[in-house]
């Protein structure tokens, strides 16, 4: 089988954030040097970037709900993990894509996904795309590992995928609930993740979600 075409690139979801901060602290810093009559046109930019800001994380915040909701709904007795996009998860699905035969396990950096699993394995949801579920005997939890995703490296808790004689790792890094959550989860609540995708796979009834 040959490579997948590649797929259009798509703007990361945090770069308007990103330069809606920048132009607030550039707007802040440029008040603070302006007698109040020349601040008018600017005291304008301000409350925009402002506006900016809290449209697009409430609107991050709505999307993600309405993805977990939506989740619940279609998979209630299965457990649920968002995870956050980075280049190595987003290249071991690909491979692993590619060789199960189902391009829709294919994820793009910039995606953060739900996984549905339980005792008849693990799915991967991405908006209305729902893979096929790699079968849970095919699955193991491996030792921990990192990855990079954005400037960062996350520590990650990997899954093994036998395919054949092969086992493929598939290093993930599970999204806190928060949009607002930036500190990535430490080795305790990776270990307690990995625990409770073990037991998930086994057949055990696990709630949606984490709280982390």
């Amino acid at each position: 089988m040959s490579d997948p075409a590649p797929r259009r690139r798509r703007l990361p979801a945090w770069l308007p954030l990103a330069g809606a901060f920048v132009g607030f602290s550039l707007v802040a810093i440029r008040l603070a040097t302006l007698p109040l009559d020349g601040a008018t046109p600017y005291l304008v930019v301000f409350a925009v970037a402002v506006v900016v800001m809290a449209v697009a994380l409430t609107g991050r915040a709505v999307a993600r709900r309405s993805r977990m909701r939506a989740a619940v709904v279609a998979h209630p007795q299965s457990l649920l993990v968002p995870i956050v996009g980075n280049v190595e998860t987003s290249a071991a699905t690909r491979w692993l894509a590619q060789r199960l035969g189902d391009p829709r396990l294919a994820l793009r950096p910039e995606r953060n996904p739900i996984l549905a699993v339980d005792g008849s394995g693990l799915r991967v949801l991405d908006g209305a795309s729902v893979s096929a579920p790699i079968p849970a005997a095919n699955l193991t939890v491996l030792p921990l590992s990192t990855v990079r995703a954005g400037w960062r490296r996350l520590d990650a808790l990997v899954l093994g995928v036998a395919i054949g004689d092969v086992v493929a790792p598939l290093p993930l890094v599970p999204a806190r609930a928060s949009v607002f959550a930036t500190r990535a989860l430490d080795d305790a609540e990776l270990l307690d993740a990995s625990a409770r995708i073990r037991d998930a796979l086994a057949g055990t009834p696990g709630a949606p979600g984490r709280p982390y």
